[in-house]
């Protein structure tokens, strides 16, 4: 069984009226009432943004996941950065891997 996702869910002690954000591992302080969920704000979206562009900033050095994770480290405490830092960290060590993979190919079937 897969682990549920990060995201807003009904509160389990309030019921259906709020939700409570959900890391991934256990509730957290953050709550919404009466189902609204928050927006994130102005500065959460931009490091959100942040969290998405640095990879390219860092093609310069070859460690596309050292931004992600800076912002990651950063900000774990807004829940919406720390979600879409989350995302763009797994992108990028992803495609880190399927690079080293597919070298190893080219240098073993060359």
């Amino acid at each position: 069984m897969s682990p549920t996702p990060p995201g807003w869910y009904p509160d389990p002690d309030r019921g259906q009226d709020a939700q409570r954000w959900w890391d991934g591992k256990a509730w957290t302080s953050h709550v919404a009432e009466h189902g609204a969920v928050a927006q994130p704000g102005e500065e959460s979206r931009n490091w959100a943004v942040i969290a998405h562009l640095s990879a390219i900033a860092a093609l310069v050095v070859a460690l596309t996941f050292v931004g992600p994770l800076c912002v990651y480290v950063l900000k774990a405490d807004d829940p919406f950065v720390r979600d879409q830092a989350t995302e763009a960290l797994n992108f990028q060590l992803s495609a880190l891997l399927w690079l080293a993979v597919t070298m190893l190919g080219v240098v073993f079937v060359l």
